[in-house]
């Protein structure tokens, strides 16, 4: 199986150019006193424009470090300095930040977030873990003092006043050991009052503006994003099911070896199989790039599908749940699968004959039998409002509601971080 694998890596790195998707992301570079490039902050682009078309701040979060890190690569993108991204708080939450490398990444989050008890408790996690934590904030006036507890830099705009306005602030962080940055630098003479008040590193459009970084990725099949899906969810799933999972699809094949070959975790020797990644990498953290995979850079079929397809995943597991199930896995895997005719556009039984799916999970998509064809039944009638038949294992009405709201806001942090 290694050795199979192992070829089968290096017909991905031969695919043409042609196959490939046009990826962006935008960068713009800090430096310190001596002009010297020290950092990159990215910004998130959808096309060849330089500028955000952002619609949704959580999306794009979720895909400027997709694009970053598993697209083109931290090294091409930041060219091996550290990066800056902007997070939102749903995108802290996700835990998804731990799957991308510490030494390589600064998170930055406004002042309106780190007014929030619970994210500062997510922060402080963080920074324990080794992230650093940047403070973006507007002037002076923006930043609160009480923050420098759990932060390692802070960010200061001089487009509103003079650099001197700033210099009690940036005295106080420096002493404090906080690394300040001056944004929005426009002018020389601007550049040389944030030195002389003491600001560590520097940027602006006088100094570079933001560029264009641009790259390609492979489309990713349907049915393998599934079938992968399908492989890390199941209760019984090992490595050599997901091994098998991923190897299916040239594309996610591609993405998880370039990603754990890339400089950012500088193992000792190459990982020239799928096998090894996974082990290496852990089942969780697979499990969390797996779901990366699926809701990410899909431009086929309408996000509306995927997203009916996680919230009656999340409902079915929350409903086994609450009747005590040791197998709430299965039942988030049958409620995500139960869209495959839609997103395929194939018949279920088709489908169904090429998944690796267990019988009772076939019994209960294709005839609604068994305790998941159950769920996932009460899941369709609750979709439909047919109130009067929503029955699953003699819950209450009111818990079945409850699971049905817990799984659209769970769903709406999920597609937030994925983008």
């Amino acid at each position: 199986m290694a050795s199979h694998l192992a070829s089968n890596t290096n017909s991905v790195l031969k695919v043409e150019a042609s196959a490939l998707v046009p990826t962006y992301v935008g960068r713009q570079p800090m430096f310190n006193e001596n002009l010297e490039t020290r950092a990159y902050e990215l910004l998130y682009r959808n096309s060849c424009d330089n500028w955000a078309n952002i619609h949704d701040s959580d999306i794009a979060t979720g895909q400027t470090f997709w694009n970053t890190f598993i697209e083109l690569g931290q090294d091409h993108v930041a060219d091996g300095q550290r990066a800056y991204v902007n997070v939102t708080p749903v995108f802290l939450r996700s835990n998804c930040v731990q799957i991308f490398p510490k030494d390589k990444l600064a998170l930055e989050l406004s002042p309106r977030d780190l007014a929030d008890p619970a994210v500062i408790e997510v922060v402080k996690k963080l920074r324990e873990d080794g992230y650093r934590i940047v403070l973006d904030g507007q002037g002076p006036d923006s930043i609160d003092e009480a923050t420098f507890a759990f932060i390692d830099e802070v960010k200061i705009s001089v487009a509103a006043g003079a650099p001197s306005d700033s210099s009690a602030l940036v005295a106080k962080a420096n002493e404090s050991g906080i690394t300040t940055i001056a944004k929005c630098i426009e002018t020389f003479s601007c550049f040389e009052d944030c030195r002389r008040t003491g600001f560590k590193l520097f940027q602006g459009h006088f100094l570079a503006k933001p560029q264009i970084v641009m790259g390609g990725r492979l489309p990713a099949d349907g049915l393998a994003r599934m079938r992968l899906l399908a492989a890390v969810n199941e209760s019984e799933s090992g490595i050599e099911k997901m091994q098998e999972a991923i190897s299916q699809d040239v594309g996610l094949s591609y993405k998880l070896l370039h990603y754990v070959n890339s400089a950012m975790f500088a193992f000792r020797t190459d990982v020239e199989s799928i096998q090894h990644a996974v082990m290496i990498l852990g089942m969780r953290w697979v499990r969390t790039w797996a779901n990366l995979v699926i809701l990410s850079g899909v431009t086929d079929k309408p996000a509306a599908i995927f997203n009916t397809a996680v919230i009656r995943g999340k409902m079915c597991e929350l409903l086994s749940r609450e009747t005590g199930s040791d197998e709430p896995e299965m039942f988030f895997t049958v409620g995500l699968l139960s869209t495959l005719e839609s997103l395929l556009d194939r018949p279920m039984e088709e489908i169904l004959g090429e998944l690796p799916v267990a019988e009772h999970l076939k019994s209960a998509l294709l005839q609604g039998e068994g305790q998941l064809g159950e769920a996932l039944q009460c899941v369709l009638k609750y979709e439909r409002s047919a109130w009067d038949d929503v029955d699953f294992a003699g819950l209450e009405s009111g818990t079945i509601r409850d699971s049905y709201l817990t799984a659209l806001q769970w769903a709406a942090e999920l597609r937030g971080t994925l983008g």
